[in-house]
Formats: structure tokens, sequence, C-alpha cells
């Protein structure tokens, strides 16, 4: 188990990787309680683990939704969290049909069909 000082930075740091992309994206500082709002973040980097933490906060900034309101990135991570995995298979699976597709064509080629 982290320390409760290790915890503390990272609930910190995703905090402020959360407020580093809504500058980037709405070129405004997000209006918030720093302090309160990192308990949130803290759960966040407790159910998941630092690196899956900034991944989920990172697809949410991918997702359509307006204004990307802090509320709902905490309130829905785990549900975030699953919808990036289910995508990344997603991808993964497409990827291996692909490359199956590809050889089939090949040896299709190869025994003379056209």
């Amino acid at each position: 188990m982290a320390s409760e000082a290790t915890i503390n930075k990272n609930a910190r740091e995703l905090l402020t990787l959360y407020v580093n992309l809504y500058q980037d994206k709405y070129k405004k500082v997000p209006e918030m309680n720093r302090y309160k709002q990192q308990w949130g973040f803290r759960g966040m980097y407790e159910d998941l683990g630092i690196a899956q933490s900034r991944r989920v906060i990172e697809h949410y900034f991918k997702t359509g939704r307006v204004n990307h309101p802090l509320e709902y990135l905490l309130y829905n991570y785990e549900k975030l969290n699953r919808i990036l995995i289910e995508l990344e298979k997603d991808a993964r699976d497409r990827e291996q049909w692909r490359k199956e597709t590809e050889e089939k064509v090949k040896e299709w080629d190869a025994r003379g069909n056209k």
C-alpha cells in the first residue's frame, strides 16, 4: 500500500493533469476548489492506479462531453474506464481481423484466384 504522502501527491498530479487538459481545450482555468476536488482524484487513484487514471482523464477530453465538467469525471470515472477498456479491446480485435483477412487474401491470390 502506498504511503499517505504518495497518495496525496498522485491525487494532486491527476488534478493538475485535468486542469492542464482543460486549459488546453478551453483556454481558461476551470473554476473549482482544488483542495476539495483532490479527494475525488484520490478515490480515482486508489481505484485505478496512476497510469490508468491518467489514461481515463485523457480519454475523457477526447469525448464529446460539453465543457468536460469535473463532477461528471469524478462521478463516472469507473464507467469511463470500462468504456476505454472496451475501445482498446475493440481496436486490438479489429487489428487482428485485418491481419487475418490480409493473410486470407494473400492465400487466395496465391492459389491463382482473382
